[in-house]
C-alpha cells in the first residue's frame, strides 16, 4: 500500500491515539512523500476537513508544504460558508414540511453531522447536499417545497455558474431506475461580496438502496422506516426529523455498498466508512443489539451487513463484525475482488 494512502486510513479513524499521530507524523517527515497523491486522496474520499483538523490540533502543519496549507484553508473556510447556507435551508424547508404534513427524516450529511462529527467540530464532515428521506406518496409535495423556493431539476455547472436543467425523460428515467428523484438545484451567492456563487442541492430520496427492488430481499417500507423517526435538535435551536439509531445505521450502510459496489465498479470513499465506525462506536453502549439483529435477518441483509463491517473492521483495527453477525456468515469470496482492492 502506498504510505500516502496508508496515512489517510490513519487519519479517517478521527478519534487517533498516540501510535496513531506518531504514524501520522513519521509519514509526514519523509522526503518523498507525493502530496498530489495526498491531495488527491482527500478530496477523492472527501476528508479535506478532518487531514486540516487533525494535522493542525496535533501540531502536525510544520512537514505540510505552504500550498498545502493555503488549500486546507481555504477549503475549511469554504465549508463554513456552505454550512451557513445549507443551515438556512433547512430551517426553511422543515417549517414548511411540517406546515403540509409530509413525514420525513433527514439523512446522511447533515445528520451525520449533527449526530457525529458535531463533538469535534461542526465543519468536519463535509457533504454537498442535503439529503431528504420521504415516502413515495409524498414525493410530488415534497418536490413543490424547493420547487417553489426556486429550485429545478438539473445539474451545477462549475465553469459556467450556472443550473443547467435536465429533461422530463431523465427525470423519469432516474426515478425508474434509482432510490431518489432528479436533484434539485439552486444557484445562491455564497458570500456578502458577491464574488462566490455556488449550488444549494438537494437529494429526495423515497427509499432505501435495493429496498424492495432486489427480488432476493424483503422490501424495507419506507413508511416503516419513518414511522421510527425522531424529533431533534441541534445546538443553534435547529430542529429537524431523524430516522431512529437503529435505522440511521442501516441507511448509512445501505449508502455505502451501493456507492462501492454499484455498477460492477470497485471503489471506495474513506468518509462512508467514517461515518460507520463513528456510528457503531458512538451508539455501542446506547442501543438494544437484539433489535438491530432482528431488523438485519427482517430484511435479510446480513450480505450488506457483512460487507460493511468487514471493510469497517479491517479500516479502522475494530471487532464489529463479531459483535453483530453470527460468526458462520461469510462473503469473502464474493467479493475478494474489492478485498484485494482495499489491501
Amino acid at each position: 500500500m502506498q504510505k500516502e494512502i496508508e496515512m489517510l486510513k490513519v487519519v479517517a479513524k478521527l478519534d487517533l491515539n498516540d501510535n496513531d499521530i506518531e504514524k501520522i507524523e513519521s509519514i509526514l517527515k519523509e522526503k518523498n512523500l507525493d502530496w498530489s497523491v495526498v491531495l488527491q486522496g482527500i478530496f477523492k474520499h472527501k476528508i479535506v476537513n478532518i487531514f486540516f483538523f487533525i494535522v493542525k490540533n496535533n501540531r502536525l502543519l510544520e512537514y505540510i508544504p505552504n500550498y498545502v496549507i493555503k488549500a486546507l484553508i481555504s477549503n475549511w473556510e469554504y465549508s463554513k460558508i456552505k454550512m451557513k447556507n445549507y443551515k438556512k435551508l433547512i430551517k426553511d424547508a422543515t417549517v414548511k414540511l411540517n406546515e403540509r404534513n409530509i413525514p420525513y427524516a433527514l439523512i446522511k450529511g447533515f445528520d451525520t453531522n449533527d449526530k457525529l462529527y458535531f463533538e469535534y467540530d461542526e465543519n468536519i464532515r463535509e457533504f454537498n447536499d442535503l439529503d431528504l428521506f420521504v415516502s413515495e406518496e409524498n414525493l410530488t409535495e415534497a418536490e413543490k417545497v424547493f420547487i417553489e423556493d426556486g429550485f429545478v431539476a438539473g445539474d451545477y455547472s462549475l465553469a459556467s455558474e450556472n443550473v443547467d436543467k435536465v429533461s422530463r425523460y431523465n427525470q423519469i428515467r432516474i426515478k425508474m431506475g434509482s432510490h431518489q428523484i432528479y436533484n434539485l438545484v439552486k444557484k445562491i451567492n455564497f458570500s456578502d461580496d458577491g464574488m462566490i456563487y455556488g449550488p444549494l442541492i438537494v437529494d429526495i430520496n423515497f427509499e432505501v438502496y435495493l429496498g424492495g427492488k432486489d427480488k432476493k430481499q424483503n422490501p424495507i417500507s419506507t413508511k416503516d422506516m419513518l414511522e421510527t423517526r425522531k424529533l431533534r435538535e441541534n445546538y443553534e435551536g435547529i430542529k429537524y426529523y431523524s430516522l431512529d439509531e437503529y435505522y440511521t445505521l442501516v441507511q448509512l450502510i445501505y449508502h455505502f455498498y451501493r456507492e462501492t459496489t454499484e455498477d460492477g465498479e470497485v471503489d471506495f470513499n474513506l468518509h462512508n466508512l467514517c461515518d460507520i465506525h463513528l456510528y457503531l462506536k458512538h451508539y455501542a453502549d446506547k442501543w438494544n443489539l437484539s433489535i438491530l439483529k432482528e431488523i438485519i435477518m427482517k430484511h435479510k441483509m446480513e450480505e450488506v451487513f457483512w460487507f460493511a463491517l468487514y471493510f469497517v473492521d479491517v479500516t479502522f483495527e475494530t471487532s464489529y463484525m463479531e459483535v453483530i453477525l453470527d460468526k458462520d456468515i461469510d462473503y469473502s469470496e464474493k467479493y475478494k475482488q474489492h478485498i484485494e482492492f482495499w489491501k
